[in-house]
């Protein structure tokens, strides 16, 4: 028994040999390294402060291994095709700008860090085109006197998820086509959000000294929000801008100073210095509900559709000098005065319904304005 035992183990043990066992024998040919080089395991550049002042004149990936302060320069980009990750670090300190792209480049993205402390702009890209922004912090940069912005773009950029602080001039200085998403402009010595033309989507703005959202041309500006402007709006819409779903509120200014040829629509304005919203010339002003300001809606221009809004609490709840304009389908409450409109527009019967509590509302009349609540005297 015990010799079929040893007999059994040890067959056992040479099967596992053999079966572990490799080909001993060299492959034919020259046998090349297989360890990667240090350029394959990183394939990126390392910036320290060290390097200082740097220009980056490759296109590549760069990225930060440490924070960076200085009292010179810092980065200069001279060439398109460049990623810089700040990798959650620093860029502080300079007597000119963070970061600057000189001349015209494409497809550049700067990403993930902090960019502060300034003697100009933070990051001074008027002439990327074309390329990206993301997960920036960028602070306390510039003065007004010299119109330091904290992030200028060049055309056809997109700006993500930034935050644009106490900086001398504009938090976001923006050029033509340029796609804003869940940025943050506070407290900068100019405008908030400065866009030429493109789309300002889900950003707040706030004390800013001048508006906090600003247009010059066509434009989307969505599901924002701009309050505490110092000296002007809350969000100012250049001509062929469309404002929808937003907040304005505690400006010193209109809550919004509404676009020729635009749209203000589904959108809240309260307690503004001036009108909660201005109907500028052949605009649409839909669906908005505005309380507390000087006027609720100021029709300013002409040739306006003034729609389904709904006005409380105002020195005025529609109002103004524009004429040939149309308005209906109001709703007015406990204004100082609920409508004070010229004779030279078309106005949807306005009808008085704030004695009648519990009564139904009888009118047939579908274009009609309605007086729901007296003001109080």
């Amino acid at each position: 028994m015990r010799s079929r035992m040893t007999l059994v183990i040890a067959a056992t043990i040479g099967v596992v040999v053999s079966v572990r066992a490799g080909d001993l024998t060299p492959p034919s040919g020259v046998i090349g390294p297989t360890m990667k080089t240090l350029t394959e395991v990183e394939p990126r550049t390392a910036i320290r402060a060290a390097d200082m002042p740097k220009l980056i004149s490759s296109p590549g990936s760069y990225y930060f291994v440490e924070n960076i302060a200085t009292t010179g320069n810092g980065i200069a980009i001279n060439s398109d095709d460049v990623t810089l990750d700040l990798m959650g670090f620093t860029l502080s300190g300079g007597t000119l700008s963070g970061i600057t792209v000189a001349t015209t480049h494409k497809n550049i993205t700067i990403k993930n860090g902090i960019v502060r402390g300034w003697a100009q702009s933070g990051i001074l890209a008027y002439n990327a085109v074309d390329s990206h922004f993301e997960n920036l912090i960028i602070a306390n940069n510039g003065s007004v006197v010299n119109n330091d912005r904290g992030l200028g773009t060049g055309d056809g950029c997109v700006v993500s998820n930034c935050t644009s602080v106490e900086n001398g001039s504009d938090g976001f200085w923006l050029g033509n086509a340029n796609i804003v998403t869940n940025c943050v402009a506070r407290g900068n010595g100019r405008f908030g959000i400065n866009l030429s033309s493109g789309t300002v989507r889900n950003c707040t703005a706030r004390n800013n000294v001048n508006s906090g959202i600003r247009s010059t041309q066509g434009a989307v500006i969505e599901g924002c929000t701009a309050s505490g402007s110092t000296t002007l709006h809350g969000i100012q819409a250049g001509n062929g801008t469309i404002v929808r779903n937003c907040i304005t509120e505690n400006n010193a200014g209109s809550g919004i100073l509404g676009p020729i040829g635009g749209e203000v629509r589904d959108c809240q304005s309260r307690d503004n210095g001036a009108d909660g919203i201005q109907a500028s010339g052949n605009s649409t002003i839909i669906g908005n509900n505005c309380n507390d300001n000087a006027v609720g809606i100021n029709v300013s221009g002409r040739r306006c559709r003034i729609e389904s809004n709904n006005v409380e609490e105002n020195g005025t709840g529609i109002g103004g000098a524009g004429t040939k304009n149309i308005i209906i389908k109001n709703t007015a409450a406990r204004n100082a005065i609920n409508y004070d409109i010229p004779a030279d527009n078309a106005v949807g019967e306005i009808i008085d319904v704030s004695l009648s509590a519990g009564v139904p509302i009888t009118s047939g009349n579908p274009w009609a304005n309605f007086i729901f609540e007296a003001a109080v005297p």
